[in-house]
């Protein structure tokens, strides 16, 4: 199957809420109990249980290789076993959405700078939404960094869309903050890159508001 252009992180969420919509219980980026016996080993991306059947999905942005041993093994291991299905979704076009920076030997803005910051954001709302978009999601970005390194989880890419997956997948977001996050994703690449993005007071909101919760959570850790 072939998808439009999209990121990984951002299909792996749309099928996952497609499938809970239509009645199964998805696990993103299952393990350990989650998944039977015979796919503990692979861990596919993301795993949908049904009342009729189940079906594993692996996602793969651009075209997959021949050679790839896990699409083998997951093919594989589903084969000819009653109620399982594998399906392979190919994302075409792009890979995962985020900023490509090299941030070795640099720390997280620290909470209190992010707070100051998102004071910020909120007093531009509604004279500047798209300025208090983009502070409030530097807040965002700042508090899920900090979240990975107390939790001493070393982010596997750079890119934000992978960071953000690697929070949720960690236990350190919920569900609804991530596809938060990653519904407001191409709103914040437009305008980061200085593109021409209509005035959105709503998503400006969104954004302080998924912001503002986190800073707390963060807080409160910090207390306890």
């Amino acid at each position: 199957m072939t998808r439009p252009i999209r990121s990984e992180a951002e299909e792996i969420i749309r099928i996952a809420d497609e499938y809970k919509g239509r009645g199964y219980r998805t696990i993103v980026q299952p393990a350990g109990n989650d998944l039977p016996d015979f796919l503990r080993s692979i861990r596919p991306d993301l795993v949908a249980f049904g009342s009729d059947e189940n079906v594993v999905f692996e996602i793969k942005v651009n075209e997959p290789s021949a050679g790839d041993s896990k699409l083998q093994k997951l093919a594989k291991a589903v084969q000819k076993r009653p109620g399982w299905r594998f399906e392979l979704v190919h994302v075409r076009g792009r890979r995962a959405s985020g900023s490509q920076i090299n941030v070795a030997g640099l720390a997280p803005m620290v909470i209190s700078e992010a707070s100051a910051l998102l004071s910020a954001a909120k007093k531009l709302i509604s004279s500047q939404p798209n300025a208090a978009f983009i502070l409030s999601w530097s807040v965002v970005e700042a508090a899920v960094r900090r979240f990975l390194q107390n939790a001493d989880v070393q982010p596997r890419a750079s890119n934000m869309s992978t960071i953000f997956r690697q929070a949720y997948t960690s236990g350190l977001i919920s569900w609804a903050e991530l596809k938060s996050i990653l519904k407001h994703l191409q709103t914040r690449n437009a305008l980061v890159h200085g593109l021409n993005v209509s005035k959105n007071e709503k998503a400006a909101r969104s954004m302080v508001a998924l912001a503002t919760r986190l800073i707390r959570r963060h807080i409160d850790i910090q207390r306890s």
